[in-house]
């Protein structure tokens, strides 16, 4: 894997007019913003740069943007829109793009999304009498509590009966406070291997980039620059999207890897890539 080395988002923003940035694990924690971080959307703003969050959050963008203000400090004076993945997965409800009498199986952790009260669809505790999978959280920290749970027995059903399932946040890992957290992107990726129907949003998806470009007025391509932490979320699906990316590493999904590993790993590599966000 080959990738450019810079120190700043100075260093190559002339090249672009459009920025598309991750949220967890390049500007904050989930507790708190990463020194330089504000700053450097600041002063990317001032600079003419137009800037959309674009997260796997399965929160819809306005509690983001309330989220953001309140822990991190950020606010429209650092960018210009948010597109979450779970924006998108309540569109697809209230859309009714799958159809209003499909009972749901709902898999989220505790104090998931408001909007999952607001659904007008049926929730059903037993996957057996579900039409759909709703998966929006990860209720276990750890795999071995997962497969201690009957959760695996759900998606296990789930897959045999040939149920969809909507995913709200296609994340595997994500950091959080200090620690790399699963998310329901683990339960998509296990609910596909299982031969589940997946339906998803987010990053590395296509949904999510082009919901983030036309919030910023559909920019050519060449003229995006995505920042992001994750390989396979935020890397992967800028390089299918055909756009520049710049891969952050501290507090991120991969600060603790070495940039010779980083080098010699396979799949979808960065543009650039940066120790931190600032500019």
């Amino acid at each position: 894997m080959s990738f450019i080395e810079i120190t700043s988002l100075r260093d190559v923003a002339a090249r672009y007019r459009y920025l598309f940035v991750d949220a967890y694990g390049v500007l904050y924690d989930g507790g708190a913003s990463f020194p330089g971080a504000p700053e450097a959307l600041a002063r990317a703003r001032a600079a003419g740069l137009r800037v959309c969050i674009v997260t796997n959050s399965a929160s819809r963008g306005e509690v983001v943007a309330r989220r953001l203000a309140e822990r991190a400090g950020l606010t429209t004076d650092h960018y210009d829109a948010i597109a979450t993945s779970g924006e998108l997965s309540w569109r697809y409800l209230e859309d009714r793009r799958l159809p209003i009498d499909t009972p749901l199986r709902v898999i989220t952790e505790e104090g998931g999304p408001s909007w999952i009260a607001d659904i007008t669809h049926t929730v059903v505790d037993d996957v057996r009498g579900a039409g759909a999978i709703l998966a929006i959280g990860m209720p276990h920290l750890t795999e071995s509590a997962f497969y201690e749970s009957r959760l695996a027995e759900t998606l296990k059903a789930g897959a045999g009966m040939g149920l969809p399932m909507i995913v709200a946040d296609s994340d595997e890992t994500y950091p959080w406070r200090g620690t790399i957290r699963l998310g329901a992107g683990w339960l998509a990726r296990l609910y596909g291997a299982m031969g589940g129907r997946l339906i998803e949003f987010g990053k590395p998806h296509r949904p999510i980039y082009d919901f983030a470009s036309s919030l910023l007025g559909s920019p050519a391509r060449a003229e995006v620059l995505a920042i992001g932490d994750n390989l396979l979320t935020d890397i992967a699906g800028a390089a299918g999207y055909g756009i520049d990316s710049l891969l952050v590493l501290e507090g991120g999904v991969h600060g603790g890897s070495s940039i010779a590993s980083l080098r010699g790993a396979s799949g979808a590599r960065p543009t650039y890539l940066a120790p931190r966000l600032c500019w």
